[in-house]
């Protein structure tokens, strides 16, 4: 049982490391995509100091200026580096081609997963590169308890986690809709109003 968890393990790692390493060859266009968080980052960061110094307060329902620019930046982080999955997986569905997928000696989900797991690692690292600065800019540096980091990255992870598997499911209505754009399109923008993209969710 140890060895088969262990080459199941290998399998899908090899799938990861190959799809990293593509992303690591195209980096510059990873990058190009990745500069739009500049654009982001400063409209937002000057819409809430705006909205801080109309109210006249060091924080609103609990989240200084600074928590709240550097809280934007993770989300971000997560949203832009996500899997996006759902297109192709619906794409195989009504072409057919998933037949052929599901013959293969690994997990169909699994191999989404994996395969997305190295352009989404890429993407998260450059978005925050690039986020960061402007975020130091208009906040500074944040107040961080260390001992917090990994329940950060523990909320990462299974937030992206998440989304993964509503997007799988998304991809898969494909058998029974001729086009999933629609669900697709409403679950963006519940992602944008109540994830936190917009407004901090303590806001809400």
């Amino acid at each position: 049982m140890r060895m088969q968890w262990r080459s199941t393990g290998v399998k899908y790692g090899a799938i990861m490391q190959t799809n990293l390493q593509n992303q690591l060859a195209y980096l510059w266009d990873a990058m190009g995509r990745a500069v739009f968080i500049l654009l982001i980052m400063y409209i937002f960061a000057q819409l809430w100091t705006a909205v801080y110094e109309t109210r006249q307060t060091p924080d609103i329902a609990g989240l200084t200026l600074a928590n709240t620019i550097w809280y934007f930046l993770l989300a971000e982080v997560v949203e832009l580096g996500k899997f996006r999955h759902d297109q192709a997986i619906s794409d195989e569905v009504k072409d057919g081609s998933i037949a052929y997928t599901l013959v293969r000696p690994y997990n169909y989900l699994a191999y989404h997963f994996a395969n997305g797991l190295g352009e989404t690692a890429v993407k998260m690292f450059l978005v925050f590169v690039l986020g960061a600065p402007v975020a130091l800019h208009f906040a500074g540096l944040p107040t961080v308890n260390v001992a917090h980091l990994p329940l950060v990255a523990l909320v990462m992870g299974l937030g992206l986690l998440v989304d993964f598997c509503i997007a799988s499911m998304i991809g898969l209505m494909a058998f029974v809709m001729e086009d999933t754009f629609s669900l697709r399109l409403i679950y963006q923008k519940l992602i944008f109003i109540l994830g936190g993209l917009l407004i901090p969710v303590d806001f809400l």
